[in-house]
């Protein structure tokens, strides 16, 4: 189970959990997506239908945290095509990342270009809320 941090404080209530993947909403319009173990086979492909429903609920934004896995080459598909999918919809999509692990596997990819990368939840809601009112 993917440990409480400050999500719990944005979201106001537990996060759903659908074995690896929780998710939750820190508004209405904004969905939190958190792998809880490293993706890899199987697990990458329950974080492409996690956020394949969220991004059918015509969300403003989603944010994938990161920050407890590690990327098998796989994961870095289904981010890439979860960040096509966002793009095509004009939906954020934010990765929250704790090291430079994750960017350096989208980079060797040649994919780096389609996310944008936060060190925490916290930056990524600041700077989501300066482009929603700026926007």
């Amino acid at each position: 189970m993917c440990a409480e941090d400050e999500s719990s404080a944005y979201a106001g209530r537990r996060p759903y959990r659908a074995s690896a993947i929780e998710f939750s909403r820190l508004r209405p319009d904004v969905a939190l997506v958190r792998p809880c173990r490293p993706l890899a086979s199987g697990t990458d492909q329950e974080l492409r239908r996690v956020v394949d429903d969220q991004l059918d609920t015509d969300p403003w934004a989603v944010l994938l945290d990161l920050t407890a896995t590690a990327l098998s080459p796989a994961a870095v598909a289904v981010l890439v095509e979860a960040a096509e999918r966002a793009g095509g919809a004009n939906v954020g999509l934010y990765l929250i990342v704790g090291d430079d692990a994750v960017a350096q596997a989208l980079k060797a990819a040649g994919r780096l270009d389609l996310f944008d990368i936060y060190p925490t939840i916290e930056s990524a809601v600041r700077a989501m809320s300066t482009l929603r009112s700026t926007g």
